[in-house]
């Protein structure tokens, strides 16, 4: 037979279960490989638990998991997702993003504090004059994110 035989729904759980509840150790997601490697199955069979299960690890993990606490998150229509708005509810974080114009129910948004957003904009748009940022000429993240906060604070008394 050439089909493979589905993996039993236990060992389905425990992928999920993982993924969710377990950081992997020295990474801040899991991989497929790594994944794989801890629950005893290829990392194939992991892909698809994850799509099936609606599980991006690598975006909400990685992007989520160090947020600050804010009580909202003001985001343009690019960041109109279901998992994206659901993982932000889930951290107590309310989704200030405008629905997508192609979603078939739009979803409501606070139009007065979304039109703040623009100050962001500005923001990120006068620490891009600034070399050092704009370049990314430091190696690691830490140093980077002291650069960036550097440039903001002068900016702010600009």
């Amino acid at each position: 037979p050439s089909r493979v035989p589905p993996l039993p729904r236990e060992t389905r759980l425990k992928v999920i279960a993982t993924t969710v509840q377990k950081t992997p150790p020295n990474a801040t997601h899991w991989s497929r490989a790594a994944m794989a490697e801890a629950v005893g199955i290829s990392p194939s069979s992991v892909s698809r638990i994850w799509a099936e299960a609606g599980l991006k690890p690598h975006l909400v993990r990685g992007l989520l998991r160090f947020m600050p606490r804010v009580k909202c998150l003001l985001a343009d229509r690019g960041y109109d997702a279901d998992w994206f708005r659901n993982a932000l509810i889930d951290i107590n974080i309310t989704p200030c993003i405008p629905s997508k114009t192609n979603r078939k129910v739009p979803i409501t948004h606070d139009a007065a504090l979304y039109k703040k957003r623009y100050k962001i904009e500005n923001m990120f748009g006068r620490m891009k004059d600034w070399r050092r940022v704009a370049m990314r000429f430091d190696r690691r993240a830490d140093i980077f994110l002291s650069a960036c906060a550097v440039a903001a604070i002068v900016l702010f008394w600009l």
